[in-house]
């Protein structure tokens, strides 16, 4: 029998979500995921695109 692997997008990450800036290495949380092109508003007040940023934690451990 074959393992289903389940595949994650970028707009599947959940809100609250701890991303790390590439430029600046800040810690910010994401409080709002934007749609086409995929962004991430955060809580510093800023939005990110996915090139921007390394998320942390994701996708989840099966």
């Amino acid at each position: 029998m074959a393992v289903k692997k389940v595949m994650y997008g970028m707009n599947d990450v959940p809100e609250g979500t701890k991303i790390k800036i590439k430029k600046t290495e800040q810690e910010v949380t994401i409080i709002e995921v934007l749609h086409f092109p995929t962004r991430f508003k955060c809580d510093d007040n800023n939005i990110y695109y996915t090139s921007q940023i390394t998320i942390q934690d994701w996708p989840p451990e099966e």
